[in-house]
């Protein structure tokens, strides 16, 4: 955002996604609107000012000097235009100067929780579920070359596969007993803590 000392004039075609319908003025684009309309192209942002329709007086951000000449040379600029629901000129401001101030209103919104999904790539097991899986898959796959003989190849490999996520899934799903991992100190800590 900032004074950017150009106009930007009127939409041209192709430019549907860096300006909105509504110009301040109708001139033609100045040799600084070209710069900011092609910064805003190759960057892929978008002219907040162009995109909210206001009255034509609220829309100029510099006057001259004598007062007879209004442009819109102040702009924000944003790659995430779906966050902002509006723009606007602040018409009054205690404060010498020939520029109007400009500001945006950011759309907030919670951010949706997520139900908890088990991702057994990213789960990490500590030793003891480790060794657990390993007695579990030894005592599952066993009797695998008899259970299986009459399958074919592909079918051999979904049983095997099966029988890792299965065994993985139920020791990753059970709770570790904390009371081996916590010391007695910190156990009896949040025992007092716990309201009976």
């Amino acid at each position: 955002m900032g004074d950017f000392n150009g106009q930007i004039g009127a939409r041209r075609p192709g430019e549907n996604a860096i300006l909105g319908q509504f110009s301040y003025s109708n001139k033609t684009r100045s040799r600084n609107g070209e710069i900011i309309t092609n910064f805003a192209l190759e960057n892929k942002l978008t002219i907040l000012n162009t995109m909210f329709k206001k009255n034509r007086k609220s829309m100029w951000t510099w006057i001259s000097p004598d007062g007879k000449t209004k442009n819109e040379i102040d702009f924000i600029m944003t790659n995430r235009n779906s966050y902002f629901t509006n723009f606007t000129v602040i018409k009054r401001f205690n404060f010498n100067t020939n520029h109007r101030l400009i500001r945006t209103e950011l759309q907030i919104n919670e951010p949706k929780k997520t139900r908890p999904r088990q991702d057994l790539r990213n789960t990490k097991l500590n030793e003891q579920q480790l060794e657990q899986i390993t007695t579990a898959l030894r005592t599952e796959l066993r009797d695998f070359k008899e259970n299986t003989k009459e399958l074919e190849t592909q079918d051999k490999y979904n049983y095997m596969e099966n029988a890792i996520k299965t065994q993985f899934k139920l020791i990753a799903d059970t709770k570790i007993d904390t009371k081996g991992i916590l010391s007695t100190a910190t156990v009896n800590l949040l025992e007092e803590r716990t309201p009976y």
